[in-house]
């Protein structure tokens, strides 16, 4: 009890003791079926889910390569491209030859997206596609409200772009030492650790007081 899961970059929030959603946001699937026909075109594999697994049209070196490196189980749909239901928290395009190929689809589409969907790199490979108000900042401000948590007291930790939201909104921010040099300047802390090698566990130290043996 008392313990929480922010997944989705913020749009689907469950209570553990129990598995029960205190957020659920979807992207409109509207949005999901144009960014598959947009990706479709610019020859760039992408994905949806349902509630457990990752959903795919087809089986690709891109669907392994996400799969394996997230522990996640997937589930082949052949039509998924031609579908206009799919209630889905989030689509993710995934390039691990040519990740420029990304940004270049995200520079092309940012007009389209303004007012609609948020987009971030969660990584060089991995370009997402979520509900406008799904960010981890969202979830910051979501808990705050909720357990009535001091704004000053929230301690927010990341390494990617996706995680740059919450470090800016946080009370303090943290990025780990091998971050993304892009999210750094938004730190109020910078680890000496990286997440490797007891980067979280200095954080624990410093910030909440916790008694960690840390790694020399």
């Amino acid at each position: 009890k008392g313990c929480f899961l922010i997944s989705f970059n913020g749009a689907i929030i469950y209570d553990l003791s129990d598995m029960s959603r205190l957020r659920d946001l979807r992207l409109p699937d509207e949005y999901a079926a144009y960014l598959c026909r947009e990706a479709q075109k610019s020859h760039l594999y992408i994905q949806a889910y349902n509630e457990t697994k990752v959903l795919a049209p087809y089986l690709c070196p891109e669907l392994l390569y996400y799969s394996g490196r997230n522990v996640v189980d997937y589930e082949i749909v052949p039509d998924l491209y031609q579908q206009k239901v799919f209630h889905t928290p989030k689509v993710l395009m995934v390039s691990t030859e040519d990740p420029s190929a990304l940004e270049k689809f995200r520079q092309d589409h940012l007009s389209w997206q303004e007012g609609r969907c948020v987009s971030f790199f969660s990584c060089p490979q991995y370009l997402e596609y979520c509900p406008a108000e799904a960010t981890k900042a969202e979830g910051i401000a979501f808990f705050e409200k909720r357990l009535g948590i001091a704004h000053e007291d929230t301690v927010a930790v990341g390494d990617e772009d996706n995680d740059a939201a919450m470090i800016r909104y946080a009370g303090t921010g943290v990025v780990m030492k091998n971050g993304n040099e892009a999210v750094k300047p938004f730190a109020d802390y910078i680890t000496e650790r990286d997440n490797n090698h007891g980067g979280l566990a200095e954080v624990l130290c410093r910030y909440a007081g916790v008694d960690v043996n840390l790694p020399q």
